[in-house]
């Protein structure tokens, strides 16, 4: 087959956000409210969940959970099944690094949580993190680094 030509297509209506991709699955999140897990390389419905609420982001891969924002708040799903494992009060998920979820609330004061249950690993975390202010988060050392558009890190 040609490099350009289709591998697979499929149509469940208008995406929320951008897809998350983890290994070889694909996540979405639709306007229908529903959040699908997909098979890379077939496009195979693995999974899809029906978390409530508007769906407000895309998906975040998180390792062992799919996160997305609701009009009901935070979501962790179950990355292999779509099972609700978690669900937490915040405004919005901004990342996803190696054992952590990054969220903030709506006056963009962050948290740090465990993706396995949701829990909150660090409270508070400083400076504004609302959309366009965080360049890069990441977490290295079991220290949370924020490098900020303005150059403070």
């Amino acid at each position: 087959a040609s490099p350009d030509a289709e591998v697979w297509s499929r149509q469940e209506g208008r995406l929320v956000g951008d897809v998350a991709r983890q290994g070889n699955h694909l996540f979405v999140a639709t306007e229908s409210r529903s959040v699908l897990a997909l098979e890379g390389a077939s496009g195979r419905v693995l999974w899809k969940s029906l978390p409530g609420g508007l769906l407000l982001s895309g998906p975040l891969a998180a390792g062992p959970v799919v996160v997305v924002q609701t009009s009901e708040g935070t979501v962790g799903l179950d990355a292999g099944s779509g099972r609700e494992v978690w669900r937490v009060d915040s405004v919005a998920p901004l990342a996803a690094v190696p054992g952590s979820v990054i969220v903030r609330s709506e006056y963009g004061a962050g948290a740090v949580l465990d993706p396995e249950d949701g829990s909150v690993q660090l409270d508070g975390v400083p400076g504004d993190l609302r959309p366009a202010s965080p360049f890069v988060i990441t977490i290295e050392d079991d220290r949370l680094l924020v490098a900020w558009r303005l150059g403070e890190v």
